[in-house]
């Protein structure tokens, strides 16, 4: 079990544009909105061991981040007319994030003898993460989800 402070910072942005056949721009729209903050988070790890070297994990991660969001629009409509129509917005709001992950993999580490102080250890794992309200590319509103493979190396003493 672990605990701390996470600081995390995201942007999006979102572009987008119509243009005649001759490549004329009629209609465009520049959106981006970004988001900061800091926060407790807490950590769970459970580990099953099936030899003296091979092992399962599992891990898990929640942190809730208090901060800052910003919103930018740029948008225009009928570019290619003398009376063309902008809008341009800019918007800051006090944002909340909730972040939820979890890992769940191998880790094989060395046999630990008597006398040695490190022990190395390798993990390959498959992580997913989902950010409560962090928005997409073209919304301040939804969440944004990733999944991966990853590796580690380390020593323990």
């Amino acid at each position: 079990m672990g605990g701390g402070i996470r600081y995390a910072s995201t942007e999006q942005r979102y572009f987008a544009q119509l243009r005649y056949s001759g490549n004329d721009l009629r209609d465009q729209i520049d959106f981006r909105h970004s988001l900061e903050g800091i926060g407790p988070t807490i950590s769970l790890e459970a580990q099953r061991p099936w030899s003296r070297t091979l092992s399962t994990f599992c891990k898990a991660r929640g942190s809730v981040l208090f901060g800052d969001g910003e919103s930018h629009l740029n948008a225009g409509e009928d570019l290619d007319l003398t009376n063309s129509f902008t809008t341009t917005r800019v918007t800051s709001r006090d944002d909340l994030l909730s972040i939820a992950e979890i890992q769940v993999g191998v880790r094989w580490q060395a046999r630990s003898y008597r006398g040695r102080i490190l022990t190395p250890f390798l993990t390959t794992a498959f992580e997913g993460q989902i950010w409560n309200g962090a928005g997409n590319a073209s919304s301040e509103e939804g969440n944004l989800g990733f999944f991966g493979f990853n590796s580690g190396f380390g020593v323990n003493w």
